[in-house]
């Protein structure tokens, strides 16, 4: 029996993440990792990134692998830095993005209080992520090592199989770290054996029946894309659909479906409407998939129609709506066509608000997004400013990501830093100041992306709460709700050496956008300062203005 080289098997897991196609590693600083460091930073097929917060790294990798469509590994010591990569793998997990993560450990001591640093880090994403796999210390033979190898082949592949999302290889080292670890001996490893286990299972027969039905039948259909990597032809199949039965297809910015014949700012149709109007609008039947909305007033109209059926499927039903969409027919879209004669009138009259309104949050992001150069891609915190952003029309030289599958403020920046490290096109982030501080550790970065412009909505504090009916009704409100800070973003800016810029009213705002655009600007952070408007009742009173304006035009 042969016995494999002390610490082989950290080669081989690099080897094999190399035959899987995967090249970025974000690594965070530690001892317990060394060998893991050491294995990908000597080999010129990886290219390595040092982040030290270990949360802001999970976010970066995040924003990578969403960027590049393709897996990212992201490397901690042991103990709680594991845990810090919890908020980012929760959300790859409800975004279906693929993760590796590798987390060093501690093998078990005795006596147990010699156990520095250490943590139980087995499963520690149990219901947040796909599989998990605890790497044995050491393998005493080839066999042993290949039935080993042969499963993390697997839990590797399956990151980017199926319902795509992070999977988790936790890996006792054993001292010491900081010795070289032993060549290559396997040029190539035998592939892993296919596994039916990451097949998605295509929706029930009963649910393509009724959806079949429905469709042949003439019934209104309601379909509401959600936030997903959406491939050209499913887009296709949707605008065919869409031509041919009568079929409303909601599809708001961050799905990237922009299209002329799909519904694309639910949220003004239905903010417009009387409840009795709405009722002219409903479907016969609701169908779902692709993962979050944002628009609230679409998730109760949905969960209004209590009659009527709703079939949520897991993933984009491609064959089903491929075969629908072979049907020879032509038909006018009579359901389409009112919601889309909303829509359009319900646009006219935010534009006019838009145009007059008030220096606000609201109204600077509009100025915002309609300054962003074609082929930019665009990046919305949560909270306010992706609730704003429901509200403007999508443009199709743009596209658009948020962290919606968790929907925390948490990673924002992060993401977004970590997609523009691995493009060379422009990006742009905007955020609540709230986010920005929060997730400011993602400008701690020594290879920070000039390409990513960090713009601002500074209102100083939770201004998502003040929009919200109800919690400024409660006395805790100011103090544990909105939570007010006292950082000044300049300052943050500074320590981190990136070019600072400052507004506070609109024609500030509409003479800095240009300059911020420009090819040798490099990374900025924009400050737009709207603390001193409005912000909650201009919200109100756009949907007071939307509504009066549409009902006087009908």
């Amino acid at each position: 029996m042969t016995k494999r080289p002390f610490k082989q098997h950290i080669n081989d897991l690099a080897q094999i993440l190399k035959q899987s196609g995967i090249s970025h590693v974000v690594i965070c600083p530690g001892s317990r990792n060394a060998p893991l460091i050491q294995v990908f930073q000597q080999d010129s097929h990886f290219t390595c990134y040092s982040i030290v917060d270990e949360r802001s790294a999970g976010y970066i990798a995040l924003g990578m692998a969403r960027q590049l469509g393709r897996p990212v590994v992201v490397v901690t010591t042991s103990g709680t830095a594991t845990l810090n990569l919890a908020p980012a793998v929760a959300e790859a997990y409800f975004q279906h993005i693929p993760l590796v993560v590798l987390t060093a450990d501690r093998p078990p001591e005795w006596p147990p209080q010699f156990g520095n640093q250490r943590i139980n880090q087995e499963n520690i994403f149990l219901q947040n992520s796909k599989y998990f796999y605890n790497l044995p210390q050491e393998t005493a033979s080839e066999p042993a090592l290949q039935n080993a190898l042969n499963t993390v082949s697997q839990l590797i592949k399956s990151a980017s199989t199926g319902k795509r999302g992070p999977v988790h290889l936790n890996i006792p080292l054993l001292e010491p770290l900081y010795e070289p670890v032993p060549e290559n001996t396997s040029p190539e490893y035998p592939a892993s054996p296919d596994s039916k286990i990451d097949e998605v299972p295509p929706p029930p027969e009963k649910d393509q029946k009724q959806v079949r039905d429905a469709f042949l039948s003439e019934k209104n259909i309601l379909i509401i894309a959600g936030m997903g990597a959406y491939s050209n032809m499913e887009k296709e199949l949707l605008v065919t659909l869409s031509a041919k039965y009568q079929a409303v297809v909601i599809a708001e910015n961050i799905s990237n479906l922009s299209h002329e014949n799909f519904v694309g700012t639910p949220e003004l149709v239905l903010g417009a409407l009387e409840e009795n109007e709405k009722q002219a609008i409903e479907p016969d039947l609701v169908l779902l998939f692709g993962g979050q909305v944002v628009s609230k007033r679409t998730r109760l109209f949905v969960q209004g129609l209590k009659s009527k059926p709703v079939t949520d499927f897991e993933m984009f039903p491609l064959q089903l709506f491929s075969e629908l969409a072979k049907v020879d027919r032509e038909r006018e879209n009579r359901y389409s066509g009112r919601w889309k004669k909303i829509e359009t009138e319900t646009r006219q009259c935010a534009r006019t608000f838009f145009q007059n309104g008030e220096y606000c949050n609201l109204t600077a992001l509009h100025a915002i997004l309609g300054s962003i150069p074609g082929g930019s891609t665009v990046h919305l915190g949560n909270s306010g400013t992706i609730r704003y952003a429901q509200l403007q029309p999508t443009r199709q030289d743009l596209a658009y990501y948020s962290n919606r599958g968790t929907s925390g403020i948490d990673g924002s920046l992060s993401a977004a830093v970590g997609a523009a490290m691995v493009s060379t096109g422009l990006h742009v982030i905007v955020l609540g100041d709230l986010s920005f501080v929060y997730d400011s550790n993602a400008l701690w970065n020594r290879e920070f992306p000039g390409n990513l412009k960090i713009i601002i909505l500074n209102d100083k504090g939770g201004g998502i709460f003040r929009l919200l009916d109800g919690p400024d009704r409660m006395p805790f409100f100011e103090k544990f709700s909105v939570a007010s800070h006292p950082v000044t973003i300049q300052h943050i800016a500074k320590a981190f050496g990136i070019d600072h810029k400052y507004a506070n009213d609109k024609a500030t705002l509409l003479t800095t956008l240009p300059t911020l655009f420009s090819a040798d600007s490099g990374a900025v952070v924009f400050e737009v300062d709207t603390s001193e408007s409005e912000n909650s009742s201009i919200f109100k009173q756009f949907f007071k203005s939307i509504h009066n304006q549409y009902y006087a035009k009908t």
